[in-house]
């Protein structure tokens, strides 16, 4: 299975837009599809968990989210990655 990164559209994308973009990839991907957020915004860290968890979309595309995080970040916002979404810790 190929890898289609998203991360630009995503990060270029308001979520009305990102989520039309995504139930069009539904019907036409078979790739595992990869976001990573390189940013401390929390607000779209806790965007791209609202993605994760909705049905539409994590029973039928198959995802991997990153988020590079400080410590402080993390450690804030723990319920964001205990949803699976990868930490990456930001240096």
């Amino acid at each position: 299975m190929d890898e289609k990164n998203l991360s630009k559209e995503f990060e270029e994308m308001d979520a009305f837009e990102f989520h039309s973009f995504l139930r069009k990839l539904n019907r036409s991907t078979q790739n595992k599809l990869l976001v990573i957020i390189r940013t401390g915004d929390i607000s779209k860290a806790k965007r791209l968990k609202a993605i994760k968890e909705n049905p539409a979309f994590y029973d039928k595309l198959k995802f991997q989210f990153e988020i590079e995080a400080t410590v402080q970040e993390y450690k804030t916002e723990l319920n964001v990655f205990a949803s699976g979404i990868k930490w990456i810790e930001k240096k």
